[in-house]
């Protein structure tokens, strides 16, 4: 039950010799005092979430909405030391009497002696509150199939085909809203196509990836991370041109793997539509590994090598704009390296 009380307390400095008023603001106080039930600024102070989404992270991740129910229950839990009587107390000496009711001035020598019943009461509440889930996982895939055709009577040549293109992206991102953001991103996309002036080859690859980008950081300020960025990348399957049988790449010829050290810039604008994040490394390192001794000296190796490893610094841009009826994936990197 919540009381319907609220008084108002007025403080004054009030000059009187040495003392002095002073400023407004340490001169005069207004203090409200109720015993009504109100909700804590703990409950309603944004402290989370982004500048354009604020949240309250006791309201998102643990009790939910306010109401007087969950606060006497939060109070009633938490400091029962405050808690002057219960329902089985009541039961036994009776509900208290309200101002003005007739009071019962006789004893009832039945009522006193008579055993009453006392209800145990029932053992402290264990509160489970489940932890938020950091995890954001998404996904986007496509599957195409194409038709080309080109007529004979067409006098800038080619040759119709068929052909066909998967692509998979799957991300695991971990963002705790504090300090630590830990982003994963693996691409997959391959292609084949026919070609009939290709007698070699009954069909080849028109597109071939497989590229992992990992990011771990630790924010600095709202929107900088400090950031270390692993990016590894190679193919599904052998490259090849028409009517030529030497293989120009294959799996893990070429692999490239860059580690590189430094900040992250968060993008977040026009509404949530643009997002992405831009990379500055000042210490990168890049390893190429070549599985094909035949493809040494193709990819910068010197015959008989497998590996090359290279200093330099980087700078990275990723980000996705979504029009409606549209998602644009632009991704730029460029690599300054020292020998």
């Amino acid at each position: 039950m919540t009381a319907t009380k609220t008084f108002i307390l007025a403080l004054q400095v009030v000059e009187e010799g040495k003392v002095k008023q002073g400023t407004k603001e340490y001169a005069r106080a207004i203090i409200s005092v109720s015993d009504q039930i109100f909700k804590p600024d703990w409950w309603s102070v944004n402290d989370a979430g982004s500048v354009d989404n604020p949240e309250n992270s006791v309201e998102t991740y643990y009790l939910g909405d306010y109401s007087e129910d969950k606060s006497l229950m939060f109070i009633y839990l938490n400091r029962p030391d405050l808690v002057r009587s219960n329902e089985s107390r009541l039961d036994v000496v009776g509900a208290p009497i309200p101002e003005g009711a007739p009071r019962k001035t006789e004893v009832d020598i039945v009522e006193e002696v008579a055993p009453k019943a006392i209800e145990l009461e029932a053992s402290p509440m264990k509160i489970y509150v489940a932890k938020p889930n950091f995890w954001t996982i998404r996904g986007d895939y496509y599957l195409q199939f194409l038709q080309n055709y080109v007529s004979d009577n067409w006098y800038k040549g080619g040759e119709s085909n068929y052909s066909m293109l998967g692509s998979v992206t799957m991300q695991a991102n971990y963002n705790n809203k504090q300090k630590v953001k830990w982003e994963n991103k693996l691409e997959m996309r391959l292609g084949y196509q026919t070609s009939k002036g290709d007698t070699l080859h009954k069909y080849k690859t028109s597109e071939d990836l497989l590229r992992y980008t990992g990011k771990f950081g630790l924010q600095a300020t709202k929107r900088w991370y400090y950031t270390l960025q692993l990016i590894g990348q190679t193919q599904f399957t052998k490259g090849l041109r028409s009517n030529d049988k030497f293989v120009y790449s294959d799996f893990m010829s070429p692999f490239k793997l860059n580690l590189s050290v430094g900040m992250d810039y968060s993008i977040d604008w026009c509404n949530h539509r643009l997002k992405g994040s831009t990379h500055i490394a000042p210490l990168a390192l890049n390893w190429k590994y070549v599985g094909r001794s035949s493809l040494a000296t193709r990819y910068g190796l010197e015959e008989g090598q497998h590996g090359l490893v290279d200093y330099g610094s980087e700078f990275t841009v990723d980000f996705t704009w979504q029009i409606p009826y549209l998602r644009m994936n632009i991704r730029n990197v460029q690599i300054k390296q020292v020998r």
